[in-house]
């Protein structure tokens, strides 16, 4: 047929029809190569078959959310294979499950990567097994790849060798996210040793809920003190604890002039070793954004917490489910902080009983504070005299949550 324009095969029932799998890419081979299709609808989504084998040129392919059936998701991999031009191809939360969808894809990446125009790929929970995810590590290795986004996608300590040999030889990597994986010490090992050699590129490293522990954690610090480019960092939910950790992040804060945020939230830390972390950031001068909630921090560590609250170029600050005013004085040496102008908008102390001395101290605070346009004080048993103290500190452009 030489004038068809669109091929509609939604209620085909494709999957179900080809349980030996060589009639879709028979159907991908075809759809490659003929002169006028344009498009194709397997599963109620279209696949733009000029855009995804080069033929009309687009930089980036966004398929994220989208429920691809096992032959969209074979005929994108085998067209994409002829595809050159392809800068950033987008999977994230696609379901692909089925093993010939992820070698499909695998084999597309692969081909793309050969090409040299990739520079963006995202699979975070996207299903595909761990033998194709390999793959394709392996493919964008070395590659001028600048993102690679893995969330969710089933890592254990048995890849930490491959993303270490990844984030070494791709020279241009300036974002990884491996979120919510299980890499464990043992594959926060290799990485750290890694992070040792890719000084000059990586700017973002999310390793947030991977099972690190504390001496997976200490890895990753120990490799982000060689780092001149470092700017976001993400170890929460990691259990780091108040052992080897703290001393060497510390260090890593230190070492890093270029890092601007930092995000250690549930790790148990406690208040002894989270104070070396905290006169770190209070006197760095890049760092913007910081997270400390949830890591079983009382008024032992609130005066050198006051220093991050007044560190010249913070403006978000996240304290949120600690124990900051257990003995009544926590939430004073936070006031104290407050009233010093800083760059400071964002403050949640979300979740710490205040007393009411603090909570009348920090109403002097915030009122004189003209640059603070959020406070979270949700969960602070504040009570009418303390809702009282808060809605008399209220002023334009600032958002007080009780």
């Amino acid at each position: 047929n030489s004038s068809l324009r669109s091929l509609d095969l939604r209620d085909a029932g494709l999957d179900a029809a080809d349980p030996s799998g060589e009639l879709v890419p028979l159907l991908a081979e075809t759809l490659a190569t003929h002169a006028t299709l344009r498009w194709v609808n397997l599963d109620g989504d279209r696949l733009m078959i000029r855009q995804l084998i080069g033929a009309e040129r687009t930089e980036k392919l966004d398929f994220s959310g989208k429920e691809l059936q096992a032959s969209s998701a074979v005929v994108i991999g085998a067209l994409l294979s002829s595809n050159t031009t392809l800068k950033s191809l987008i999977l994230s939360h696609t379901s692909l499950k089925s093993p010939a969808a992820a070698a499909s894809i695998a084999q597309g990446v692969e081909s793309l990567a050969r090409g040299g125009s990739l520079t963006h790929i995202d699979l975070g929970a996207s299903g595909v097994a761990k033998e194709s995810t390999s793959r394709i590590v392996q493919a964008v290795t070395g590659t001028d790849l600048t993102s690679l986004g893995l969330a969710r996608c089933g890592l254990d300590e048995k890849h930490g060798s491959l993303l270490a040999e990844c984030i070494k030889r791709s020279g241009k990597l300036a974002t990884v996210n491996l979120a919510t994986n299980r890499l464990g010490a043992a594959g926060a090992k290799p990485i750290g040793d890694a992070l040792k050699v890719a000084i000059l590129s990586l700017k973002e490293l999310d390793l947030s809920n991977n099972k690190l522990g504390p001496e997976g954690c200490k890895s990753i610090a120990e490799g982000l003190k060689f780092s001149k480019a470092v700017q976001s960092v993400d170890l929460s939910a990691n259990k780091a604890g108040p052992g080897p950790f703290p001393k060497a992040f510390a260090i890593a804060i230190k070492s890093c002039p270029t890092l601007t945020s930092v995000n250690l939230r549930g790790n148990d830390i406690g208040s002894d070793a989270m104070k070396g972390i905290a006169q770190a950031i209070a006197i760095h001068h890049s760092m913007t954004s910081t997270d400390l909630a949830a890591n079983g921090l009382t008024d032992d560590c609130a005066k050198a917490l006051a220093g991050v609250v007044r560190a010249s170029a913070m403006v978000k600050l996240d304290l949120s489910e600690n124990s900051l005013d257990a003995k009544g004085q926590g939430g004073k040496e936070l006031a104290e902080g407050l009233k010093v102008q800083s760059k400071l908008q964002c403050f949640s102390l979300k979740g710490n009983p205040l007393s009411q001395l603090s909570l009348q101290e920090l109403s002097y605070a915030i009122r004189d504070n003209k640059t603070l346009t959020e406070i979270n004080l949700e969960g602070c048993k504040l009570g009418k005299e303390g809702k009282i103290l808060m809605d008399r500190a209220k002023r334009a452009k600032l958002q007080i949550l009780m």
